[in-house]
């Protein structure tokens, strides 16, 4: 991204990744309150054209942040976990079995949710909107999604990428990923 010309900064959310704290400590609250200070950070910088890219939880994430936050002006999600309600320590995959939940962290990320879930906040954005997913997305995922995409105002755009997993695994999926971004912070920022 930084190639085709965007400023961009990439961070952990406290608890994931080389950031301090546990993961078991984590809520979708605790990441809310980081991306704010993140807007906020960009904007002393003097950033005024800001969007905000998310992948599973921190898609999810982002729409909930975003819908509260008036300074950003594009988003674009991967694979967006549909919505925060109803989290559990398990799942059911894709085959109808019962498996431990890869995104449950603590009991704080099934209990601490935001006001608004996902599929409220992603309805409320007026801003321009990039869903990307692959075809092979975790169960529930893109179906999930799919329910509440059609209730949102445009402009707004939801691309399945064939043969892409959850995260984007291959480099010709991630890629894409990556070029669809480009082009849709691009064409609104």
């Amino acid at each position: 991204m930084a190639t085709a010309g965007l400023s961009v900064l990439r961070f952990d959310f406290w608890g994931s990744g080389d950031s301090d704290g546990g993961f078991e400590d984590i809520s979708p609250n605790t990441e809310i309150a980081d991306l704010h200070c993140i807007i906020a950070w960009a904007r002393k910088q003097r950033y005024k054209e800001i969007g905000v890219l998310g992948l599973s939880m921190g898609a999810a994430v982002s729409i909930c942040t975003v819908a509260e936050n008036p300074h950003v002006k594009a988003l674009v999600t991967w694979s967006a976990c549909p919505k925060f309600a109803g989290w559990t320590k398990a799942i059911v995959n894709a085959k109808g079995v019962i498996e431990r939940n890869p995104i449950y962290g603590g009991p704080k990320l099934s209990t601490d949710h935001p006001r608004v879930d996902v599929p409220e906040a992603y309805v409320s954005l007026k801003i321009p909107k990039l869903q990307i997913q692959g075809d092979k997305d975790m169960a529930g995922f893109r179906e999930g999604f799919e329910q509440y995409f059609p209730l949102a105002s445009a402009p707004k755009k939801h691309v399945i990428i064939s043969g892409a997993d959850h995260v984007f695994t291959t480099w010709r999926d991630r890629k894409k990923a990556i070029e669809l971004s480009i082009k849709w912070f691009q064409k609104y920022l």
